[in-house]
């Protein structure tokens, strides 16, 4: 996977054949094109980097402070599972699917070089997207409350850090948004063409990838603010 398109300048910048900038964020996303079909992705604890893969044996990696392509990790043949960032952002550890085992490959962050192979490793703590249970294909549960997509299937769920925000991923490329305080949909976010496969809620940001190859970075503002605030320059 390679960078072929960035648009991570400034927080109101939509990419696209058509580079757009808002007045507002509000459901505008940055967005990062890669080269192939994301499967699963990561944040660095401190920000500093993205990472993605597909199923063409590479982790692409690039900087968020300027939207900079950091080239990519060789893990080889077969898709990746997990990418998983040591908490000091020093390591990471990447487990790939190979047949009915998965395969561990631990690399260091200094170099971007590979230090060890099929060391069960793991350092991510619970988190409380670890709790979101799913009711069907459609719905999931999170504090006892049942969130319900009427019109697709649900890929992966995530809440935000505080517990407020509900996100849903689907196999139509939308991205459902529910105030976990009263269960509304809150925002309904179309900038993927494919399925959805990765959130994360991050600060004041939700991040997205999928199928399309592409990684949006959604302001969490959208979710307050009124249609009437969002003004195209």
């Amino acid at each position: 996977m390679s960078a072929s398109a960035i648009a991570l300048e400034g927080d109101l910048v939509t990419g696209g054949r058509d580079w757009r900038r808002w007045t507002e964020a509000a459901g505008s996303p940055r967005r990062i094109q890669g080269s192939v079909g994301i499967t699963t992705a990561a944040l660095w604890p401190d920000d500093s980097v993205i990472a993605a893969a597909g199923e063409d044996g590479v982790v692409a990696l690039w900087s968020l402070a300027d939207g900079g392509d950091l080239g990519g990790l060789e893990v080889g043949a077969g898709g990746v599972a997990v990418i998983d960032p040591s908490p000091d952002g020093q390591r990471v550890r990447i487990e790939k699917r190979q047949g009915d085992e998965p395969r561990l490959q631990i690399w260091n962050a200094d170099g971007w070089r590979r230090e060890a192979e099929g060391v069960a490793t793991a350092w991510t703590s619970s988190r409380v997207a670890d709790v979101i249970e799913r009711a069907g294909d459609r719905a999931v549960v999170l504090g006892g409350r049942r969130f319900t997509v009427d019109d697709a299937v649900i890929v992966t769920a995530t809440a935000s850090e505080d517990g407020r925000w509900l996100a849903a991923a689907t196999t139509a490329g939308r991205i459902d948004v529910f105030d976990t305080r009263d269960g509304r949909t809150v925002a309904r976010l179309h900038g993927h063409r494919q399925r959805v496969t990765w959130l994360a809620f991050r600060r004041d940001a939700l991040w997205s990838a999928g199928w399309d190859g592409a990684i949006l970075r959604w302001s969490v503002r959208a979710f307050t603010v009124s249609p009437d605030d969002v003004i195209r320059e």
